[in-house]
């Protein structure tokens, strides 16, 4: 199947292996809910957002469907080089999180959420090892208000790794966060640009990013 984020009704029930009559049940009950919801756009045709497939198909196949758009979105970004996404990915990192939190949030309180942490972690390890963080703030495809964080963020003292990793969860305490290490082969540098690197939903942070060669003004 080609991913897309919306899809028709036809083929949207085609995928959810139901009848459109079961499909068009579900629109009204989403637009009741909500006049404005993003997960569904009337029109001719009606558009469904790829994540109310969750809704009719197990798990494992949902997974497979988005483990597979996220290996040709790598592939895809892997080919242009002069990338600022690229060029990031080809550095090194040591942690990968992303934070879903307990209240809805616009950009702009994600945003200083994110520079706090990074001014949090820099106070206590900044005279002691490089640091270096890139994240974005997204909306949620799922639902239609609020917006959560993912970053990566790379520490050259491997002895205070651990130590971060506990400092960030206290920081966070009370919402939702989904902390590892991160892998090479994940395409996470990739995951964090895919909305596209746009006005203030993003930033690089650290306390070496010149010498690093990281300079995107």
């Amino acid at each position: 199947m080609k991913f897309k984020k919306y899809y028709a009704t036809e083929e949207f029930a085609r995928l959810a292996n139901k009848d459109k009559r079961t499909i068009k049940r579900l629109k009204k009950k989403l637009i009741t809910k909500n006049p404005n919801t993003n997960l569904v756009i009337a029109g001719r045709p009606d558009k469904y957002h790829h994540s109310l497939l969750k809704k009719f198909l197990s798990p494992s196949i949902y997974n497979i469907i988005m483990n597979n758009k996220s290996l040709l979105n790598t592939i895809r970004c892997l080919s242009k080089t002069d990338t600022l996404e690229y060029k990031l990915f080809k550095m090194p990192w040591k942690w990968w999180c992303t934070v879903s939190y307990a209240n809805e949030l616009h950009s702009n309180a994600c945003r200083d959420t994110m520079n706090k942490l990074y001014d949090y972690i820099e106070s206590k390890y900044g005279n002691k090892s490089e640091l270096r963080m890139f994240y974005t703030t997204e909306s949620f495809s799922c639902r239609d208000e609020g917006h959560h964080n993912h970053f990566v963020l790379d520490v050259s003292e491997e002895k205070y790794h651990y130590s971060i990793k506990k400092d960030i969860e206290k920081f966070l305490e009370g919402n939702r966060i989904y902390i590892e290490k991160y892998d090479e082969l994940k395409p996470c540098i990739f995951y964090c640009g895919k909305e596209g690197l746009y006005g203030t939903d993003w930033d690089i942070l650290g306390n070496n990013l010149k010498q690093n060669g990281v300079d995107y003004d």
